[in-house]
């Protein structure tokens, strides 16, 4: 929804995510995070 509507600024998505997600599973949220953000993108 972020990367379609931009309301909510990318960065503050990743902070918000991050802070909720153990150590051990940041760079796979990362990863899922920045491909949810460019395939809404794509698809226009």
């Amino acid at each position: 929804m972020t990367g379609l509507t931009r309301v909510v600024k990318y960065e503050s998505v990743e902070q918000a995510v991050l802070a909720k997600v153990p150590a051990a599973f940041v760079d796979l949220n990362k990863k899922a995070l920045q491909r949810g953000y460019e395939l809404p993108r794509s698809l226009k």
